[in-house]
């Protein structure tokens, strides 16, 4: 289900998504929570469909049909009619209505399916790259840096004594304009 991304630049890897699904036992996600989570959207919605229903779910159609069809032959919802091909209308029946009542008091959420936590992991690894590796002249100027900033105690005397003779550094107030708009006397 993984693929090999050590190719990839980072905005690929950022723009990909978690893997798309092809079946449902490769969800990581129970079988029975993505039917609860697909029975919750055909008790909100006014003309349930196959599309509409994959749509909300951010799932395959062919998985959500196979949902649907499992959900219909556990008499919680039946076929109303089919629109075209692959664009099947639904109706909740009774025992649907029971399932979602005992569902939504375990678990309120209606939304996209979720991803499971390995999936999710894993795109998190693949984000936390850094966008460009450091190379050992950058990583040695950085360090030069650092010890150029540590500031000795004599230093520190000298800049304390500069300060008395000259006094602290003048700090100017900040000058709101607006967006576009030059100060008197700056160029633009």
């Amino acid at each position: 289900m993984m693929t090999h991304t050590g190719i990839l630049t980072r905005v690929e890897i950022e723009s990909m998504g978690p893997p798309v699904l092809e079946e449902l036992r490769e969800a990581d996600v129970p079988a029975s929570f993505l039917c609860d989570l697909a029975l919750k959207h055909v008790a909100q919605m006014p003309e349930p469909t196959t599309k509409s229903i994959s749509e909300e779910l951010k799932l395959p159609r062919s998985l959500v049909e196979e949902m649907l069809v499992h959900l219909t032959r556990e008499k919680m919802i039946e076929v109303k009619g089919q629109i075209a091909v692959g664009a099947t209308r639904y109706a909740m029946l009774d025992r649907g209505w029971d399932r979602v009542a005992r569902v939504r008091d375990l678990c309120g959420y209606v939304g996209a399916a979720p991803v499971s936590l390995r999936d999710y992991a894993h795109m998190m690894r693949l984000q936390a790259v850094p966008a460009r590796a450091a190379s050992v002249e950058t990583k040695a100027k950085k360090e030069e840096a650092e010890r150029n900033a540590i500031m000795t105690p004599a230093d520190v005397a000298e800049k304390k004594a500069e300060e008395k003779k000259t006094g602290p550094p003048k700090r100017k107030a900040p000058t709101l304009r607006r967006p576009g708009e030059t100060l008197p006397g700056t160029a633009k």
